[in-house]
């Protein structure tokens, strides 16, 4: 790891790359040594082409479903919330499709990509679970205060993710080299807010469908609100 610190440079004077950084995976493929080299590199490649791939197919049948969504309900939060998740990950899986080949996207993009595109998700997931628990529980203005609270770290995380060099490894691939606390901290904060307002909005479901049974199935499908909570 010593060599990765002393060669890094800056993405615009603030974001850290290893050299390696500025390659596609597959311009990383080409530039192996030894057969061994190659088919280690190779192996690391075909294994995120599959897994990119797959989360391409995935987002782009959710962008398609959340825009349906969005015709039937344009004033609906929670359907622009599915629609801009949905998109950021399928604007995301292409970049990180492209990696794969040869002169295709540079892996530091790649990072940036999907750091961001995480924080957006997060924030889309967050935004409609908050409006929801203030709406059920009669806008109650300390539960708005509490949610606003909690979602303040997320640029914070952001921030951290980005201030750490990114790199391609032979055995892993492209990858982001975050200090070992990152993970759980913001696990914890989408845990935290999550746990708030999904029981806060699943008791008021769960009276729903006391009262009306499957239609109360059907409306929530309609607006969204059943994805971001699968979600």
């Amino acid at each position: 790891m010593s060599s990765n610190t002393t060669d890094l440079k800056y993405a615009w004077g603030f974001i850290p790359y290893h050299p390696t950084g500025m390659l596609s995976v597959g311009d990383y493929v080409l530039q192996a040594t030894s057969s061994d080299d190659t088919r280690t590199r190779l192996h690391s490649n075909i294994t995120q082409g599959y897994i990119n791939v797959t989360l391409f197919v995935l987002f782009a049948r959710n962008s398609w479903q959340a825009s349906k969504l969005v015709y039937h309900r344009p004033n609906s939060t929670s359907s622009w919330c599915c629609l801009i998740q949905a998109m950021a990950g399928f604007i995301v899986e292409t970049i990180n499709v492209l990696m794969i080949f040869p002169g295709g996207s540079k892996c530091i993009t790649v990072c940036i990509g999907c750091v961001i595109g995480a924080s957006i998700s997060s924030a889309c997931v967050n935004i409609t679970l908050l409006l929801r628990a203030y709406m059920v529980a009669d806008r109650n203005r300390w539960l708005l205060a509490v949610g606003i609270l909690l979602m303040l770290p997320i640029p914070v995380i952001l921030w951290l993710f980005l201030i750490n060099p990114s790199l391609i490894l032979p055995e892993h691939g492209c990858v982001t080299m975050y200090p070992s606390y990152l993970g759980p901290f913001k696990a914890s904060i989408d845990i935290a807010i999550n746990i708030i307002f999904s029981v806060v909005s699943l008791h008021v479901v769960l009276d729903q469908f006391r009262l009306s049974n499957n239609r109360c199935w059907e409306k929530l499908k309609s607006d969204g609100m059943l994805y971001i909570l699968c979600v």
